[in-house]
């Protein structure tokens, strides 16, 4: 796994997961989720007995080895720890501000957010992280002692290698540098090409190097799902290691390492892009807008985030109570869009406006999201030119009812605040 604060990756991680470029979690709206303590560990220069396994990557990679890679171990207990460590101010404002946006959508319950989940995910499934800052490799060793790096295991060595591959990446096209920052999509997008490089790579690595009698893979990083953690925050997680690493494996076999190397320099700009490859990797969506509401929902009302939602995201919202081949269908249609979160005190609303290709794919959406919420228990009713369902907890969902490829809607975290919103995004 990778660690780019400027992409919003917080970092690389190899999964046993991927930490998640949109990111979310911590911040005054958030539960407070107490920071855990790192104890006094140090990363070290490369020792030479992995010298080579970083020069046999990046050969297979096609790119010159990273200069000044450091190697750290960290006892699985320490990763949260560590994590926390590598977070920059940047990140833990992203984690708080998707957590408002994913507890609208129903993601998280009101004593969840992004930042516990992501400690969470560094307690049971991370493997291995790359920070680019510090240009080091972080590796979760098994015991409370680093292991001799000259008899390391073969699952190890994988890790690395994958980790190795974050290092080339970083040398060749600065990382941090990465445009995405705040974007939804984008940032999925870009997590995508980075996780997708390092799982293909380092599956090549197990097979030339590690190989004992069967093709290596992503086996090693994906240990399984993490239990704790709500479904669609997994489904996330897990993008980046499978759907993403059959799409780069498609890349690489189709144009070589040069392919990969030209989406670097020329970033995929949607998951839209991944989870329909025939499109190309150029393929870019509509450019959608929304008006600012935040004077005409009230004072005190400030906008809190925004951009483009995207169609995984799209698609993952719908399978919060959808099968996922149905959601996946009714997400299929999505052309561009836009959102924005405005918040005041407690009270929170999201709006979007969502472009699909045409009138039947926005009336598949509509008729999903409907499913969606019957589904939730909420209470639907249409008057004015809206549809209005609210669940028992006082989150709520308005939707205009005019027809058309585009789908407009609000989701409050009470009535009140999504009808307003929804009034103003129809000039009333």
């Amino acid at each position: 796994m990778k660690a780019s604060r400027s992409a919003g990756l917080a970092f690389v991680l190899a999964l046993a997961v991927a930490a998640l470029a949109s990111g979310c979690g911590g911040g005054d709206n958030n539960g407070p989720a107490a920071s855990p303590t790192l104890g006094d560990i140090q990363a070290v220069a490369l020792p030479p007995a992995l010298v080579q396994v970083a020069e046999d990557v990046a050969q297979l990679r096609g790119l010159p080895p990273a200069e000044g890679t450091k190697l750290g171990f960290v006892r699985r207990a320490d990763v949260p720890a560590l994590l926390d460590k590598l977070l920059s101010d940047e990140d833990r404002t992203r984690f708080s501000q998707t957590t408002t946006l994913y507890r609208l959508l129903g993601h998280f319950r009101a004593d969840e957010d992004y930042l516990s989940v992501y400690r969470q995910l560094g307690t049971e499934s991370v493997a291995g992280l790359y920070s680019p800052p510090d240009k080091t490799l972080w590796v979760v060793q098994q015991g409370d002692s680093p292991p001799d790096v000259t008899t390391l295991s073969r699952e190890t060595k994988s890790t690395l290698a994958h980790e190795f591959v974050h290092a080339t990446q970083d040398a060749a096209f600065n990382l941090d540098a990465m445009p995405g920052e705040g974007d939804l999509d984008a940032s999925l997008a870009l997590t995508c090409l980075v996780e997708g490089d390092a799982v293909v790579h380092q599956s090549l690595y197990e097979a030339k190097y590690l190989s004992t009698g069967g093709v290596g893979g992503p086996k090693v990083l994906l240990a399984g799902l993490t239990a704790d953690i709500p479904p669609s925050l997994n489904r996330e997680f897990f993008f980046p290691y499978t759907t993403c690493a059959d799409w780069m494996r498609t890349i690489r076999d189709s144009g070589g390492t040069a392919a990969i190397d030209a989406l670097f320099r020329n970033l995929p700009g949607s998951t839209a892009a991944v989870l329909h490859p025939e499109r190309g990797a150029r393929w870019r969506p509509e450019a959608v807008a929304l008006p600012e509401l935040a004077s005409g929902l009230g004072g005190g009302w400030k906008r809190e985030s925004g951009g483009t939602f995207g169609e995984f995201e799209v698609r993952n919202y719908l399978q919060l109570r959808l099968p996922g081949l149905p959601a996946a269908t009714a997400a299929a249609g999505w052309a561009g869009d836009h959102y924005d979160v405005y918040t005041h005190g407690d009270e929170s609303v999201a709006v979007f406006r969502l472009a699909f290709s045409d009138e039947a794919q926005a009336a598949e959406f509509r008729s999903a999201q409907d499913q969606l919420l019957k589904a939730a228990g909420a209470k639907a009713s249409t008057t004015d030119g809206m549809t209005v369902a609210t669940r028992s907890d006082g989150n709520t969902t308005a939707r205009l009812s005019s027809a058309g490829r585009e789908v407009v809607f609000a989701i409050g975290s009470n009535v009140d605040a999504a009808k307003r919103a929804l009034q103003l995004l129809s000039g009333g």
